[in-house]
């Protein structure tokens, strides 16, 4: 799924307070420290870290994560030089990381002891303004501004609404696994943006917002699908139902990736929902899933020799421990608490597609043929475990990836740093099946 083996590496967040240590020094120690992730030395990195930091996580820990990374994205090829940024009232250095598959950059974060209090992978690079597809017309939509949900845990959002609407159909986005903002931005691609633009030049109001993990992470104590998807998904969806312009009996809920796959269960907790859109949605267990996306990326020939054997073995070993239901709660599966996996596996395979069954609405199925964390697998037990027409329409899009943007030969994970936008397609098939009503 999107971002379950992307390159994310999160090990903590907390609040901080910048001091009084130069620049340089804050980079030279940035960079020292990411050397010492490059050279195996996990025992002397994590002496770096602040006490919250050594609570969280082990040298072990770090060193699997840090494995894990160069498993997905092949071999270290070089760094570059850090950079240092002052975020509100901490500061955060920026070392530029070039793997086989992917331009990253680790972002460490020093509080005013300079010690480590938050480590980060994100695109290299930063921010890339957003150049809209050509068919996106910003004449025929406006945004405003929403908060949804409730304290503590409320976060931000923005609602496109056709200009002149009235009564108008609402969809609610829904995103993959991971930290994501209301964008779903990966690299220099924001597939929600795209969605919500190109939606609204067909007269379709959309509603995406950040997720809670990506607002809030430092403070959830409890991780589950409810608390990182679910919750925030109804709160949208109650949001959207009180805009003046839209009618409250044509919402539907559109979910990426693990949003696809927790959609029917969103849609049940919610109770009013017109129908819903799965796009790259699993519905397979997803300890088989981790295990198959690992072995791809493996296969892949930019991954060197060593991605293929002990970080494999272990990561199978693990999965397997998944599935049993033999590892502790605490045990942790790719930086994760076996408890969330846990959780995960309540809702995906048979219980979401038991969900989708029970679900009186609409349902519309979009899949990717070039997608390698969500296959066709995948796709075809929709196909075959959902009722067929007029209630349900699936639709398979040969030559796109998971982000639904179109390419050829085999899917790398260094498509997703590559500029590009959702397909037209795809936005004219949800659009038409929205507003057309198209499966009636």
């Amino acid at each position: 799924m999107f971002g379950t083996v992307a390159s994310v590496l999160v090990v903590a967040q907390t609040a901080l307070a910048a001091g009084a240590t130069s620049q340089a020094s804050i980079v030279d120690r940035g960079e020292r420290f990411v050397r010492m992730l490059v050279d195996g030395r996990y025992d002397q990195a994590v002496e770096d870290f602040a006490p919250e930091m050594r609570k969280a996580m082990s040298a072990t820990q770090l060193g699997a994560l840090w494995k894990d990374l160069v498993r997905k994205n092949g071999p270290l090829q070089g760094t570059g030089n850090g950079t240092v940024k002052r975020l509100g009232r901490w500061r955060a250095v920026f070392v530029p990381c070039r793997f086989a598959r992917a331009s990253l950059q680790l972002k460490v974060v020093y509080d005013q002891e300079g010690l480590v209090s938050g480590l980060w992978v994100e695109p290299a690079g930063g921010e890339h303004p957003y150049k809209p597809p050509a068919y996106v017309k910003q004449d025929r939509f406006f945004e405003q501004p929403v908060t949804l949900g409730s304290e503590p845990w409320t976060v931000h959002g923005t609602l496109t609404l056709p200009k002149d609407a009235r009564s108008v159909p609402g969809v609610v986005l829904v995103h993959g696994s991971g930290p994501h903002d209301r964008d779903e931005t990966i690299g220099p691609n924001k597939p929600f943006k795209d969605l919500g633009w190109g939606l609204a030049t067909h007269g379709v109001a959309v509603l995406r917002y950040d997720k809670r993990t990506k607002v809030h992470g430092a403070r959830m104590k409890v991780v589950n699908m409810d608390t990182v998807v679910i919750q925030d998904a109804v709160a949208a969806l109650e949001t959207i139902r009180t805009v003046e312009q839209v009618d409250p009996k044509r919402v539907y809920v559109l979910g990426h990736s693990l949003g696809g796959t927790l959609a029917p269960h969103i849609a049940r907790r919610d109770g009013n929902v017109a129908g819903i859109i799965l796009t790259a949605a699993s519905v397979r267990p997803i300890e088989d899933v981790l295990v198959e996306q690992a072995e791809y990326l493996a296969s892949l020939s930019e991954a060197g020799p060593h991605t293929t054997s002990s970080s494999l073995a272990g990561l199978r070993q693990l999965a397997a421990g998944l599935k049993s239901r033999r590892l502790k709660p605490e045990d942790k599966l790719m930086g994760a608490p076996a408890s969330f996996w846990y959780d995960w596996a309540d809702h995906d395979a048979e219980a979401a597609l038991g969900a989708a069954v029970e679900f009186n609405g609409r349902v519309l199925v979009l899949q990717g043929g070039r997608d390698y964390q969500v296959t066709r697998q995948d796709f075809a037990l929709w196909e075959r475990g959902l009722p067929g027409y007029p209630r349900t329409t699936c639709r398979l899009f040969e030559d796109l990836n998971h982000l639904f943007m179109a390419g050829k030969g085999k899917a790398t994970p260094a498509e997703y740093q590559k500029p590009g936008h959702l397909d037209v397609r795809v936005i004219e098939m949800i659009a038409k099946w929205i507003v057309g009503d198209e499966s009636r």
